[in-house]
């Protein structure tokens, strides 16, 4: 199918409507209505409102996550850096009077018991989100990259959630706190021995030395 100014209208008319509204509440005369074309014009490119739904999160989701990469990256250089970015990412996104949630997770929760076409749209979404942790939790050199990159996925779902129905105030801060740590046990740089890291007497009776002379002084004062 090749793409038209009208198709393109469509499209884009038919994304927003079924963002704002919901798939179920948005009819085909709707999107007609709204995006100024014939219904014959709609139908020649889109030949039933189970294509155009499908189609239509494929649009949004393209344009979203180019939106997110871009965002992310103008926020942080490192890896670890932009995994906890993510998160300042979304609670700008969230702030915006056009947040209306994911519009993957919408449509899930809408066709929920269905062999929609767009649950592949659904799944391809959420594999390319997780992918992309993944990438950087491997660049970051995080230990269980799996299971990490697992945990700051679900991280990034539960924030959008958060957000949608208002669970919490600052959604996004909250995930992102709980993304610190995570990466912070998983950091590489946490097996570095520090120099000047002080030992407690606890640790000192377990067997480990004292990082300094200094220490010991002050013990036995």
């Amino acid at each position: 199918m090749c793409a038209s100014p009208a198709s393109d209208r469509v499209l884009h008319t038919a994304a927003n409507l079924f963002y704002e509204r919901g798939i179920h509440a948005v009819g085909v005369d709707t999107v007609v209505s709204a995006s100024s074309v014939a219904k014959m014009t709609l139908y020649k490119h889109f030949p039933s409102k189970d294509v155009l739904v499908a189609a239509a999160l494929e649009e949004q989701g393209t344009r979203w996550r180019a939106w997110f990469t871009e965002a992310i990256e103008g926020e942080a250089t490192t890896a670890e850096a932009r995994l906890l970015a993510m998160f300042d990412v979304l609670g700008h996104w969230f702030a915006s009077t056009s947040f209306h949630g994911d519009p993957t997770l919408n449509a899930a929760v809408e066709l929920r018991g269905t062999d929609h076409p767009a649950w592949e749209v659904v799944r391809a979404h959420q594999a390319w989100l997780r992918d992309f942790i993944r990438a950087l939790v491997v660049e970051a050199d995080l230990d269980e990259p799996e299971c990490t990159s697992d945990a700051v996925h679900l991280l990034v779902e539960g924030a959008i959630v958060g957000a949608q129905v208002g669970v919490t105030a600052r959604p996004a801060e909250a995930a992102r706190c709980a993304a610190g740590v995570i990466v912070a046990a998983r950091s590489p740089l946490r097996h570095a021995p520090d120099a000047g890291q002080r030992t407690t007497p606890s640790a000192r009776k377990n067997g480990q030395a004292p990082s300094s002379g200094q220490e010991q002084k002050e013990e036995v004062r």
